[in-house]
Formats: C-alpha cells, structure tokens, sequence
C-alpha cells in the first residue's frame, strides 16, 4: 500500500478499494494494518497466510487489559485476520474486537469471549465454538456452515444473512 514503510503490514480492509458505500450511501474509509511485518513476510502475525499461528503468540500480540478497558467499543482491529485452524480457545482475549472478513476456518475457539465481537462477513465454517460467549456480537453474513456451536451464547447477536447450515446443536439465540 502507498505510504506505508515496508516494515509494516500494510494490509487494508476492504481489499483492493479506498472508498466502499456502506448500505446508508455514506462512504467509508478502508482501514490499513500499521503493525510491524513478521521477519520472513510481508505481512503481520494477524494477516500473514500460514498457519497455524501459536495462540502464546498471538496473545502477546493483543492490546494489554488496561489498553483494553480504556475502549469501550471495539478495542483491537483484526479486520480481514487469517486464523484458520489455530487453537484459539481462551487464550487470545478477542471481545471487543473486530474480526470483519477474518477466516477463521476450523479454529478452535472452545470457550472464547467473542462478546461484541464484530465478525460480520468471517469466515467460520467448521470453526470450534462449544461453549463460546458471543453475546452481541455481529455476525451479519458470516458464513457458519458446519460450525460446532454447543452450549454457546449468541443472546442478542446480530445474525442477519448469516449461513447456519449444517451447524452442530445450536446454543442459546
């Protein structure tokens, strides 16, 4: 991306676009990753495609709890992150945050904090989410095909246009 030294991510969301017209004709502007590239990549741990990402690692990488307590929204952009079949589970700390676009294919997120967590557009088909808190998180047109949801909490989550096909027991909605 123009502008940004090399030894930064440089990823941007949306993709390919300096402007996207949100559904109230509004432009948005697109979001750009200024995080320090990894020493073999150009990318950061959160948008770099390999896999898999040790959880140690990419929970050091998350904003420390007092950072996170002073955001009373969305406390760690991780727009478009690749996190395909990482065993996340309870150690990388993701309420809060927002996952637009992230592939999160087959990752184990076994009990996670996902409240008001924005994972509109993810990708989460065959993801782990058995026994996940996702209360109010966003999960408009999210593709969940496959997902393993036991005993996960989806109280007051937005689920408008969001593939539930071939889920495995939906939890509470």
């Amino acid at each position: 991306m123009d502008g940004v030294p090399a030894e930064r991510c440089g990823y941007a969301w949306p993709r390919d676009c300096d402007r996207v017209a949100v559904a109230t004709g509004r432009p948005i502007h697109q979001s750009c990753c200024f995080r320090p590239t990894l020493a073999d990549a150009d990318r950061c741990l959160w948008h770099a495609d390999r896999t898999p990402k040790a959880a140690t690692a990419l929970a050091e990488a998350c904003p420390s709890p007092a950072m996170r307590a002073q955001h009373r929204t969305v406390a760690h952009l991780l727009d478009g992150a690749i996190l395909r079949d990482c065993q996340l589970g309870t150690a990388v700390p993701l309420a809060n945050t927002a996952l637009t676009g992230a592939d999160l294919t087959r990752a184990d997120l076994t009990g996670a904090t996902l409240t008001n967590a924005d994972l509109g557009g993810a990708l989460l088909g065959e993801a782990t989410l058995r026994g996940a808190d996702l209360h109010n998180a966003g999960l408009s047109r999210a593709d969940c095909r496959g997902a393993d949801l036991r005993n996960a909490d989806l109280t007051d989550s937005l689920l408008w246009q969001t593939n539930l096909a071939g889920l495995t027991s939906p939890g509470r909605i």
